[in-house]
């Protein structure tokens, strides 16, 4: 990828707790380029969330963040302050809204706040932005509180207020998660249009391959913390190339299918106490001698994966 608009590369996050430090993300390199969905996918606790509020400037004074390069759009990243031409969707719906002011008066907030409008322009933009939302009525509708909203309503909401910072690169934190299927697919064609219209960079947070199939451009696979395989949607797939990401496949319903879902046994290890070498070796059924004992390479081509199976000099017997 030539100048890609976001670039990342070893971030590491660590996060103190009550029962000693975490490791919550390590070493992760990630590149968008602009008008670029990137899906960031794998199971809770990996380091998705993690990895974004990173991004984003949002994570407490204690969590300790370093990287290499932490660049968007040439500006660094990791300053300790709020990235103003990012913004960010959250899973919950409701609890991104102050439930004491309308909806039209926080959307109108960053308008006003970040970008100087009036508060009668604001007011404008506000309307403009729920229409182009398809959120019907949008005049009264903005008048209205979060929990006169459904749960579709209020995640188009959501968008319509991250949209009103004028971001270049917008993060959809598991945006789908609280939906049902029929909404889901609503709101991920919306994002998918929004992309196209403003050549919008898009981190798309998620725990479900099959739901970002068919809009997102590439997928990065997360595991413990580390980002494990990154290739285009189709080659992902259609050819997955480390054991984890063909055992979240394997994991996937298919539809006019009886077959029963494959489960992955073990559980992922504690980051507090990292592994020295592959992070997926104690679950993986083709783990080698050398995977508990160093840490994969990343074999870096057009499917990269962190997987000594990639490797030449290695095969599994």
């Amino acid at each position: 990828m030539s100048h890609p608009a976001l670039q990342i590369e070893a971030l590491s996050v660590t996060l103190p707790t009550a029962r000693g430090i975490v490791h919550a993300v390590r070493n992760v390199n990630l590149a968008i380029a602009a008008g670029e969905m990137l899906a960031l996918v794998g199971e809770s606790g990996c380091g998705k969330s993690v990895t974004a509020q990173a991004i984003m400037g949002l994570l407490p004074d204690s969590a300790r963040t370093h990287a290499h390069t932490a660049l968007f759009n040439k500006q660094p990243l990791l300053t300790g302050k709020y990235q103003k031409n990012i913004a960010m969707i959250f899973q919950n719906p409701m609890a991104t809204f102050n439930p004491v002011l309308t909806i039209g008066y926080q959307i109108a907030e960053p308008l006003r706040l970040l970008h100087g409008y009036s508060r009668k322009d604001a007011e404008h933009e506000t309307v403009r932005l729920l229409e182009r939302m398809q959120i019907a009525d949008a005049r009264q509708k903005s008048l209205r509180y979060a929990h006169e909203f459904s749960g579709g309503m209020l995640q188009r909401a959501a968008i319509a207020m991250a949209l009103a910072c004028k971001p270049e690169l917008l993060i959809a934190d598991e945006p789908t998660t609280a939906l049902d299927v029929s909404t889901q697919a609503e709101v991920m064609a919306l994002l998918t249009e929004l992309r196209v219209e403003k050549n919008l960079s898009m981190l798309f947070i998620t725990h479900d391959l099959g739901l970002v199939s068919h809009h997102a451009d590439r997928i990065a696979v997360m595991y413990a913390g580390e980002i494990i395989e990154t290739a285009s949607t189709s080659s992902v797939l259609d050819n997955p190339a480390h054991p984890y990401t063909r055992a979240l496949l394997a994991a996937l319903p298919i539809r006019h299918s009886n077959a029963r879902l494959a489960a992955l046994e073990g559980s992922p290890p504690d980051l507090r106490f990292p592994p020295p070498a592959c992070a997926f070796a104690e679950r993986c059924a083709k783990a080698m001698p050398i995977c508990i004992q160093q840490s994969p390479p990343v074999v870096e081509q057009h499917h990269a994966a962190r997987c000594w199976l990639h490797n030449t000099g290695h095969t599994h017997e």
